[in-house]
This record gives C-alpha cells, sequence and structure tokens, in this order.
C-alpha cells in the first residue's frame, strides 16, 4: 500500500515538471500562423485558403532558412507584406472587407494532422485576421516551416519530421509524433500545464 501511495506521490510530482518542459519546448521553439476567414459562406472559406497559399508561398521565399529569432523578427518587418497580399486576394474576389495582421501569442486548439497532433495551448503566431474574422479558422506550424496544404492531407513528410527532431526534446517529439506512443494523459496534462500557465 506504501509503494503505491509513494508512486501516486511521485506520479503527481513528475507529471506536472514533464509537462510545462514539454508545453515550453512546443511554445518556444514553433510559430503557429493563423489565418481568421471573415464568415462560414463558401465564397468567404474558399478565400481564405487562396489567401493561405499566397502567404505560405511567400513567406517560403522570404523567411527560408533562418533561426526562429531572425524569423519571427522578419515576420514583424513584412506584416505589412502579409496583410497587402491578402488584401490583394480579397480585392480580386471583389470583397468589402480587408486584411489586418499581427503577431501575438494566442490560444489554437488542439489539431489532429495524419501522423502528427498538436496539443491545445497558447502559441507565438502569426495572426492574419480577414474582415470580420468571424468564420472557421485555418491553423498551421509555420516555423520550421511545416505548413500543412489540403493537399497534403496532414501528411508530415520525412523532412518535416526531421526538422521537428531537431528543433524539439526527443520528449515533445515523441508527445506529438504518432510514430511514438501517444499517451493520452500525458497529452491532457500538457494541455492542462498550457492553460495555468497562460492564466497567471
Amino acid at each position: 500500500m506504501k509503494k503505491w501511495i509513494f508512486l501516486m506521490v511521485l506520479c503527481l510530482c513528475y507529471l506536472p515538471v514533464y509537462a510545462g518542459s514539454v508545453s515550453r519546448d512546443l511554445s518556444g521553439e514553433l510559430l503557429r500562423l493563423h489565418i481568421k476567414a471573415n464568415s462560414d459562406s463558401v465564397i468567404d472559406q474558399q478565400i481564405k485558403l487562396e489567401v493561405r497559399n499566397r502567404i505560405l508561398a511567400q513567406a517560403r521565399d522570404t523567411l527560408q532558412g533562418q533561426k526562429k529569432e531572425d524569423f519571427c523578427k522578419n515576420l514583424k518587418t513584412h506584416l505589412p507584406e502579409w496583410t497587402a497580399i491578402a488584401d490583394g486576394v480579397l480585392a480580386e474576389n471583389g470583397c468589402d472587407y480587408r486584411a489586418s495582421a499581427s503577431i501575438g501569442t494566442v490560444y489554437i486548439p488542439r489539431k489532429a494532422y495524419q501522423n502528427i497532433m498538436m496539443p491545445e495551448g497558447h502559441y507565438e503566431s502569426l495572426v492574419l485576421t480577414l474582415g470580420a474574422g468571424a468564420g472557421e479558422n485555418w491553423w498551421c506550424v509555420v516555423y520550421p516551416p511545416l505548413c500543412f496544404t489540403e493537399e497534403t492531407v496532414g501528411d508530415l513528410s520525412e523532412e518535416g519530421k526531421k526538422i521537428l527532431r531537431e528543433k524539439l526534446s526527443e520528449e515533445s517529439y515523441q508527445l506529438i509524433s504518432k510514430d511514438g506512443v501517444m499517451v493520452e494523459y500525458r497529452f491532457k496534462i500538457v494541455e492542462l500545464v498550457q492553460k495555468l500557465l497562460h492564466q497567471r
């Protein structure tokens, strides 16, 4: 009985430390792209994806091969450029609304792809809001450059896995990778710690 109590106390002490470490690792090494559609209408959702494709193409050409600090710094420098790209797409489609862009820490829900899952939590993100920003959103990891399009169906390439392994600790990688053993209670604890860290 004493052994079970000791193990439970050990788990209660260890898991928050583990979860906090993973949360800081994911938040510190990843930059998310968050595109908020004007509405849930079919046309606004199509426009959101068109904006996404233009932004990703430009970001890859402009920012490839940089460290996260430089990547984020240059992203801020290019905010007017991203906004102009989005506004160009909106104008082409005859929209009566415009785009705005910002970089900050935002809450993003759990997101599952074919062979990777990102826990819910607060991440540094490039947020692109189209019009009212009231429609279904689109998220991806823009740094390291792992953004998924509908065409890839979220299947992380071998190159993408290599980048993640280099950027994250082994614990963090195993938690989010479906190649590893993804234990649900650990995932939940990481998400809980993410929430607690941002309620202070």
